[in-house]
């Protein structure tokens, strides 16, 4: 910590303790709440009605002369106020078409490469099932071959396994 934000520190909790003593002192001499509005009601079980001192204010009464006939603007000003909010209409409905160009470019650039995604994703599918009926064909045949007596089984010696090189990273190979 710096010794400026140790000083800054201080006074704050110098201001903070001046604070809540100032609020106790409050606390302390402020009067009592005032009798409740409900009291329990007496043996003879009647109900008590209390009327309050300070019930809320009649409504102000309407300005004599204000009448809601009378056009505040002139034909003019009408006029003018009319080619304003035309105007305002037409900013916004060009910065509303804007934002739509906007929204769909956006939709455009998302959605091309997803659907390059799904048509490879499709295609390797395919070649995938194409290799499966392959090898699935070419198993039954050797069954078939196998169970007739027809087919040769030829031994190869180990010294055709060749080793593949290490072609992981070092820090892969962990």
């Amino acid at each position: 910590m710096t010794e400026e934000f140790r000083r800054h520190l201080a006074e704050l909790a110098r201001e903070d303790e001046r604070l809540r003593a100032e609020h106790d002192e409050w606390m302390a001499h402020r009067e009592p709440a005032g009798s409740p509005y409900i009291r329990k009601s007496q043996a003879g079980g009647s109900v008590l009605y209390r009327e309050i001192d300070n019930a809320s204010l009649a409504a102000p009464a309407p300005i004599s002369g204000a009448s809601y006939e009378e056009p505040g603007l002139n034909a003019v000003q009408l006029e003018e106020l009319a080619h304003v909010i035309a105007e305002v209409q037409r900013e916004f409905d060009a910065a509303l078409e804007r934002m739509q160009q906007r929204f769909l470019q956006m939709v455009v650039r998302l959605a091309v490469p997803a659907e390059r995604a799904e048509e490879s994703f499709y295609a390797l599918r395919d070649r995938v099932a194409r290799m499966e009926g392959q090898i699935e064909r070419a198993v039954a045949q050797a069954i078939v071959e196998l169970k007739s007596g027809n087919a040769t089984v030829v031994a190869k010696p180990e010294s055709d396994v060749v080793d593949l090189p290490n072609w992981r990273k070092r820090s892969d190979a962990a």
